[in-house]
């Protein structure tokens, strides 16, 4: 590093034998001493003489200054500067060499002589003497006057003690301050000599004299250069040290810029006429300067510079404004100084053939070598992944800020002075404008981001036309850069023009995309053209144009294929590395023209240039045509069995390469999508199962080729299962025969048809399937018509299917006749308005129907606060619920009975309400009524024979269905389902009837004794029936009396006129209901 660069701290100063400094460009410094500065005293003022040696020259030496003084703003000051050239004139100002020892030597009369001896080969002497405190007396009137004092010089060659006087210096003067007086005389021949000094006026001891006298100084003047070396660019320098100057200068600098050989656009300034040379910083001008200037020793002939190369890259310098500033006054290579200086203009040196020259990093569009697995081998490739800075400390000296070291951050895009945190430090040399740095730091930063890779293959005896930082073209198939190379095997033409070529090896197309192949020529020169794109494998390729037959293109040539503009890269060849057998390593980098514009806008982000080929190329996203479910997607398997599917109909895929294809799927309640259940699937279809009829579904579906590449998915959003209802029972109608109702209806033709299912409801209007009660529920698929005990009332059927879905709409019958048959009502269970049975999450709401309560209690909730909503609570409503009536129903006997049950339900959503609704004109139902399909309500009994007050054994809960039911005792219970969340039944009434048949007994001819006949029942009645008596054989006057009617018989006596009881035979018939077991 120079000792002289840097402004701050530098001084002026000796370096004998040392590097004589060597300006190349412009810079401001601090120049050598180019020889000892002495002073003179001329009429009592000390004046001082230096020479500074600013280094080779020649030099344009400008600016001078001492400190931060310019020279001029001094008084009395000489300057003289020779700028180097071998034409120079002598300097005026310092023409001898002058060796000056600096005394302080008190000179009195008592003492005597001093000696002292001066430097070798002096042919002059100078001597100085000093009066301290000036020369002058004070008289008796006290007034000042002057004084004198003579002082004696005598010289003598050294050691003889032969002395000659020189002279006497006598000073008279009248001033109070410092006087300087002095003697020069020269000696008969060059040697060294001994010099005496004696004060020859007498010592005063009055306190009112003031004659003090020192020796200050003993000059050794030699008469030769001061500096022996010419070619030097050297300033002289006389200025008046008295009154402006404390010492001897230490800090005078000058900005000095090279003079040298500079090409100005067509020809070179002649190397051996200095006259013809111009003042530059030009990076082209200053490498060739280094390897043929006065600096160095050995400089070359221009035989041994490649001048054309130095010529182009002096232009493009030159329009960047690219320069090289600085002083090299320290030990180096020359190498490293031509490195520096081409860093500077975005080159490096480069030596062909014993020949120097650049090569320079600059945009390039002619490739001068193509390389394929064809003509290299064993490819390798390195990327460095390192933490880039989000900004340089670009650290240079600023000439526009007095030449000190300076620093400018240079940013990476999306980064300023608020958010880059990450730093790195780059030392320019020989930089000096903050443009250049900041230009130079952004294309470090573009560099590195875009250049992090570097690819290494070796090469036959065709690696010989490449240099370094040339541009080539590179297909291979590992970094997948191409799609693949050949050779061309033979060309087809039309007559004047080549049509297309076969090449030695298949090529693979897809449709839809466009490619290209490009030709390395028997000369070398590139040719690209576009082909056309037939998908599959095949040698032929035709061209989308002619190429004229003079183009060169021939059987052997080098062909390189890939996708239009990717058929091959760009790189830049960063080294060549000699092998045996002609052979060579060459490692290159991407050539990423975007870092030559980085100083002028964005930084792109790193593209890879990676060229899949079609095997590897992701697959198309699917096209959807349609999606089905239900019915006409359904399969019937060999056990009778059904299976859903949906089924996702898409287009035919443009991908010529084998493809297969996957499906995920997400219920609604769902977070994630998890693989879906795949019946089959081809390159457009897919069947899935598994998924529940009537649910939401998300399904993605996407293909996957035979490389393992996934297409970008289709997602079908928020599908609706189809929910396998079958079709609705039309034709349904009924029709009463004494006590049988004969129901028919159409045939439902749905090919899951499983059976249907029939309820009743003893309303004649309103009556809504929820609200009816089963009679069967399941009928044969196959029947069209059933019988079922007659009742007024509505009858309701629905078709169900194979996987338990109902029709959507029941086809109802109304009937208003009752029928033939003699039943009798025995007593009502009526449960609603008040619901006081036994609650299993279930409850009463405030609109007095019974619901499905909330599924925690009050006793979990932590913090009633935290609680929104205390009817609900905190875990939502439950999804299921029992209700068990109040009271059973004890008939004291086992009976049969027909029981009828009828119920009043409706569905209610707890989650909306009149402030949710965003826009009460969208809602198409006021009373929020939910879909019967969301819930269920479902009534149960069961019965027992035994005394319900004792242990009785009840039997299982079963469906409740009307029918006819032999039990002592009925319990009932209300099952509440439902499959939303925040959905539940709401039942406002809910009763069952309790009926017993009609039933007569009779007997014929019965013989009663005198005492009369008791008759008992088959079986008891329920109640006391009404019993009829006929006798067959009476007399006049008699008559019969019936006692003791009860539900298990009767006792009954014949009496004649007189009273008097007699036997008779008689036939009997007793009506009521009930049939006890």
């Amino acid at each position: 590093q120079s000792p002289t660069l840097f402004i701050q701290g530098a001084q002026n100063k000796a370096n004998p034998f040392g590097r004589v400094p060597k300006v190349l460009g412009q810079h401001r410094y601090v120049p050598l001493l180019g020889a000892s500065p002495y002073t003179e005293s001329v009429g009592g003022d000390q004046y001082l003489r230096m020479l500074f040696v600013w280094g080779y020259g020649p030099l344009e030496i400008t600016d001078i200054k001492i400190g931060e003084t310019p020279v001029e703003d001094f008084t009395d000051v000489e300057i003289e500067t020779r700028q180097g050239f071998d034409t120079d004139a002598p300097l005026t100002l310092y023409t001898d060499s002058i060796v000056q020892n600096d005394l302080q030597v008190a000179l009195t009369n008592a003492g005597g002589y001093v000696v002292r001896t001066t430097d070798t080969d002096a042919t002059a002497i100078s001597v100085d003497i000093t009066f301290p405190q000036g020369l002058f007396q004070i008289n008796g009137s006290d007034v000042k006057i002057a004084a004198t004092v003579e002082v004696s010089v005598d010289y003598a060659p050294a050691g003889t003690n032969t002395w000659t006087s020189a002279g006497v210096i006598a000073a008279t003067a009248q001033q109070s301050v410092a006087l300087l007086e002095g003697l020069q005389f020269s000696v008969p021949a060059a040697g060294q000599y001994d010099v005496r000094l004696k004060r020859v006026t007498p010592d005063s001891t009055s306190d009112l004299v003031y004659d003090d006298v020192l020796w200050t100084a003993l000059r050794t003047i030699r008469t030769t250069r001061p500096v022996n070396m010419t070619g030097l660019a050297v300033t002289a320098l006389r200025i008046k040290a008295t009154d402006q100057l404390n010492g001897a200068i230490d800090k005078l600098n000058g900005v000095a810029q090279s003079i040298v050989p500079d090409w100005n656009g067509s020809v070179w300034d002649d190397p051996a006429d200095q006259t013809t040379w111009h003042a530059t910083a030009n990076p082209a001008s200053l490498f060739r300067h280094v390897l043929q200037g006065s600096a160095n020793a050995m400089p070359l002939d221009d035989s041994r510079i490649d001048l054309t190369t130095l010529q182009n890259w002096h232009a493009s310098t030159a329009a960047a404004s690219r320069e090289f500033n600085a002083v090299i006054d320290y030990d180096v290579a020359i190498a490293d100084v031509l490195r520096d200086i081409a860093a500077a203009g975005r080159a490096s040196p480069m030596l062909i053939d014993g020949c120097w020259g650049v090569v320079e990093d600059a945009p390039q569009t002619v490739p001068v070598q193509h390389f394929t697995p064809r003509n290299s081998y064993t490819f390798s490739g390195n990327k460095a992944f390192a933490d880039l800075p989000q900004a340089l400390r670009v650290r240079f000296i600023n000439r526009d800020n007095g030449w000190l070291q300076d620093e400018r951050i240079v940013y990476d895009d999306g980064f300023d002075a608020s958010n880059a945190t990450i730093f790195e430090v780059l030392e320019l040399p020989g930089v000096t404008s903050a443009g250049q740095a900041w230009s130079d730091g952004r294309y470090h930063i573009a560099t590195a981001r875009l250049r992090p890779e570097t690819y290494s293959f070796y090469a036959d005896i065709e690696h010989i036309v490449c240099t370094r930082d040339d541009l080539i073209r590179f297909t291979h198939d590992v970094p997948l850069f191409g799609l693949m190379s050949a050779r061309v095997k033979s060309a087809a033409t039309d007559g004047t023009n080549i049509t297309g070529v076969t090449l030695d090896a298949a090529v693979t197309m897809a449709d839809g995309t466009a490619y290209a192949l490009r030709f390395r020529l028997s000369d070398g020169a590139s040719l690209v053209q576009t082909v056309e794109t037939v998908a599959g494998t095949g040698a032929t390729v035709t061209f989308t144009a002619p190429v004229d037959a003079s183009s060169g293109l021939a059987a052997g040539d080098l062909a390189l294929f890939g996708e239009i503009g990717q058929e091959s890269v760009e790189l830049i060849v960063k080294s060549i590395t000699p092998q045996n057998d002609l052979s060579a390593l060459i490692t290159c980098v991407d050539a990423a023209p975007a870092v030559f514009t980085a100083d002028s806008g964005d930084i792109p982000a790193f593209a890879s240039q990676i060229s899949l080929p079609p095997e590897l190329l992701p697959p198309p996203a699917p096209v959807l045509c349609q999606i089905q479910s239900g019915e006409t997607t359904m399969i019937r398997n060999t056990d009778g069995t059904f299976t859903d599917r949906v089924v996702v109909t898409l287009q035919t895929p443009s991908y010529s390469g084998a493809l297969g294809i996957n499906a995920l799927v997400r219920a609604s309640d769902e977070a994630d999508f998890h693989p879906a259940t795949v019946l089959s699937a081809t390159a457009n279809s897919i069947s899935l199962a598994n998924l529940a009829a009537g649910g939401l579904y998300d399904i993605r579906i996407y293909y996957v080729s035979g490389g393992g590449q996934t297409s970008p998915a289709l997602t079908v959003a928020g599908y609706q299962v189809a929910a396998d209802i079958p079709s609705d029972v039309s034709g349904f109608s009924v029709n009463v025969l004494g006590a049988t109702a004969h129901l028919t209806w159409n045939a439902v033709t749905d090919i899951d048809l499983a059976s249907y299912a029939l309820r009743f409801a003893p309303q004649t209007a309103g009556v809504t399937w929820a609200s009816a009660t089963d009679l069967i529920t399941q009928i044969p698929a196959g029947a069209t018509s059933v019988s079922v005990p007659a009742a007024a009332g509505t009858y309701l059927i629905k078709a169900v299917s194979a996987a338990g879905k109902q029709s959507v709409d029941a086809a109802s019958a109304v009937s208003a006749v009752a029928g033939a048959a003699d039943t009798t009502y025995i007593l009502t269970v009526m449960e609603d308005a008040s619901f006081t049975g036994v609650n299993d999450c279930t409850g009463m709401d405030a609109g007095a129907a019974l619901r499905l309560a909330g599924a925690d209690t009050v006793d979990s909730w932590a913090d009633f606060d935290l609680v929104t909503d205390a009817d609900v609570g905190n875990a939502g409503l439950a999804t299921a619920g029992c209700y068990r009536f109040a009271g059973s129903v004890d008939l004291g006997a086992v009976y049969t009975s027909r029981l009828t049950m009828d119920m009043a339900v409706s569905g209610l959503d707890t989650t909306t309400s009149l402030d949710g609704w965003a826009d009460i004109d969208d809602q198409e139902s006021f009373d929020q009524t939910v879909d019967p399909s969301l819930w269920n309500v479902q009534l149960q009994v069961r019965t027992t024979n035994d005394d319900p007050a004792g242990t009785p054994v009840w039997g299982a809960w079963a469906p409740f269905v009307i029918g006819d039911y032999a039990a002592r005792a009925h319990q009932f219970q209300a099952l509440l389902t439902s499959d939303v969340e925040g959905v539940t039944p709401a039942v406002s009434r809910l009763r069952v009837d309790l009926d017993m048949p009609g039933r007569t007994e009779s007997g014929c001819g019965c013989a009663a004794p005198a005492g009369g006949l008791a008759v008992s029942f088959a079986s008891p009645f329920r109640a006391t029936p009404a019993v009829g008596v006929t006798a067959q054989d009476m007399a006049t006057g008699d008559y019969c009396n019936v006692t003791s009617p009860s539900a298990a018989g009767f006792t009954v006596q014949f009496f004649n006129a007189s009273g008097a009881g007699v036997a008779r035979t008689f036939d009997w018939m007793a009506k009521g209901y009930g049939q006890q077991s």
